[in-house]
């Protein structure tokens, strides 16, 4: 059973119907209907004739669902005037066949034609910045870099993502022409600054993040320090967060990335002992402890609780043992209770 929609020459449907409907549709169908338009001589007069034809109260949902799939489609071919057209007129299109979101009673559109044509838009507007970019660094990788840094301090996101995948296409000499520029220049660019992060983490060049590590801005810095694991080995790693600690950038969040390493290097373990004891990090320091699994430290700061003085760093030992998962970490906080040392 359907109800009428608020909207204006809408229908809803219901979970049943739209899951039968699914059910139903072909992939045969599918590619018909993509076969005819692709192939026509006039492709969206084609589709105009389809919206018409199905622009029926029971014909929605089978219109909407043949739409969505056809933008589907299309998103995988290079971008031509017909396809442009078509796409233009989905951003344009508004739905009618609606379900009720599962949070409440709002209408919302069982396809999301708008979405998707703006995705199929961004794609193509992704392929034609990689198209760009890929001959402006094998012109002058360079001049590709100044012209960079002389332009926006935003760029869009299917802009970035062409800039950020022509790092792939790169020849190996435009790669160490554009490390070399890069490691001996201080900019405050943002998109240079985004790009260099990507750059260095693609071709893992180590040089070039011992360098621009510190003059980074604080966005991209973080974006630097959350990546690292993803390319480097632990000890590596390791060493550009103390490094960024020692040299007050962003040293709370790059303490908190020590937490995975607390136990595979000792050296984690007493920086972060040291650390407890700096009121600025501290809290940070308490977090990475928090997730040892090593008795022996657990001790170590049921002596340090019991010789200091300071209440701000007994409270952040209590806190750390209070969410230290080791029996033992209970077992010395209730230890601690039972001497009256925990307030």
């Amino acid at each position: 059973m359907f109800s009428s929609s608020s909207c204006l020459l809408a229908r809803v449907y219901d979970g049943n119907e739209i899951f039968w409907f699914e059910n139903s549709l072909t992939d045969k169908d599918v590619v018909a209907i993509t076969q005819k338009f692709l192939t026509s001589k006039n492709p969206n007069k084609h589709i105009n004739s389809l919206i018409k034809s199905k622009g029926e109260v029971e014909q929605y949902l089978y219109l909407e669902a043949v739409l969505y799939h056809l933008l589907d489609e299309v998103s995988y071919k290079v971008k031509q005037p017909y396809l442009d057209e078509f796409v233009q007129q989905m951003i344009d299109y508004q739905p009618k066949a609606m379900k009720y979101h599962d949070e409440g009673r709002l209408e919302v559109p069982i396809y999301a034609i708008r979405a998707k044509a703006m995705g199929v838009e961004n794609i193509w507007l992704a392929a034609e910045f990689l198209s760009y970019y890929q001959a402006t660094f094998e012109l002058n990788p360079i001049n590709a870099l100044i012209k960079l840094e002389l332009g926006e301090q935003v760029l869009s996101k299917p802009q970035f993502l062409g800039l950020k995948n022509a790092i792939d296409t790169m020849s190996l000499e435009a790669k160490a022409a554009v490390s070399k520029y890069l490691q001996e220049r201080a900019v405050s660019h943002l998109v240079l600054n985004e790009f260099t992060v990507y750059f260095a983490l693609k071709i893992k060049d180590k040089a070039l993040i011992n360098n621009k590590l510190i003059p980074l801005d604080e966005k991209n810095q973080k974006l630097l320090l959350r990546s690292l694991p993803k390319v480097f080995a632990d000890g590596f790693v390791i060493e550009q967060l103390m490094n960024a600690i020692d040299s007050n950038q962003n040293p709370h969040f790059a303490l908190s990335l020590l937490a995975p390493y607390v136990d595979k290097d000792k050296s984690v373990k007493d920086y972060a002992l040291l650390a407890l004891d700096n009121e600025s990090l501290a809290v940070s320091a308490a977090f990475v402890l928090s997730k040892t699994k090593d008795v022996q430290v657990i001790n170590s700061l049921k002596l340090k609780y019991q010789k200091s003085s300071s209440k701000a760093l007994k409270n952040n030992i209590k806190i750390l043992l209070k969410m230290n998962r080791l029996p033992a970490a209970k077992i010395v906080l209730a230890d601690l209770l039972m001497t009256g040392e925990v307030q």
